[in-house]
């Protein structure tokens, strides 16, 4: 503005205004505000690496931005979705209370159900690409049993109707 103001262009500087205008009032200006930080491009990639960090050392489980199992107390299991919390089962021996995790594979489909201790109910199923080492690491740290199986159509369609809670 001043520039344009220096060089006596009011009417340059009214029309760079006038579009300045109509952009706002079109997008709200907070995201104009958000898509245009230079602080996003700073804490986006530091996020992802604390993240993956987090996920070697086998305190989280799931990629950057979303599902993903953490442990929000000694006693509960959280899954995570961005910045929204899904769920939150609680740990332990008793029917109804997660106890293991089982990643599966049948055909092209593949995912993560948490079951509880016999393994009888699935509490969540959360579909997706689950590296195994990485749910290894998670269920050791947090004593939690392990299977990994291939299924078949039938024990796909059992494990996947009977879970209480899915995460699209």
């Amino acid at each position: 503005m001043v520039y344009l103001a220096s060089l006596g262009m009011w009417a340059a500087w009214r029309g760079v205004s006038t579009i300045g205008r109509v952009i706002v009032d079109l997008l709200e200006a907070k995201w104009l505000v958000v898509a245009f930080s230079p602080a996003l491009l700073l804490f986006r990639p530091a996020l992802a690496r604390i993240h993956r960090r987090r996920v070697k050392r086998g305190t989280i489980v799931g990629p950057y931005g979303g599902p993903y199992l953490s442990l929000h107390s000694a006693t509960k299991l959280q899954i995570t979705q961005g910045n929204h919390t899904v769920a939150k089962l609680r740990l332990g021996e008793n029917p109804g209370q997660a106890f293991s995790l089982l990643l599966y594979r049948y055909e092209d489909l593949s995912g993560l159900l948490i079951l509880d201790r016999f393994g009888r109910r699935a509490l969540h199923h959360i579909p997706g690409l689950w590296p195994p080492q990485d749910v290894e690491r998670f269920a050791k740290r947090h004593n939690l049993a392990l299977a990994v199986h291939r299924v078949s159509r039938e024990e796909y369609l059992a494990l996947t109707k009977h879970a209480n809670e899915a995460t699209p």
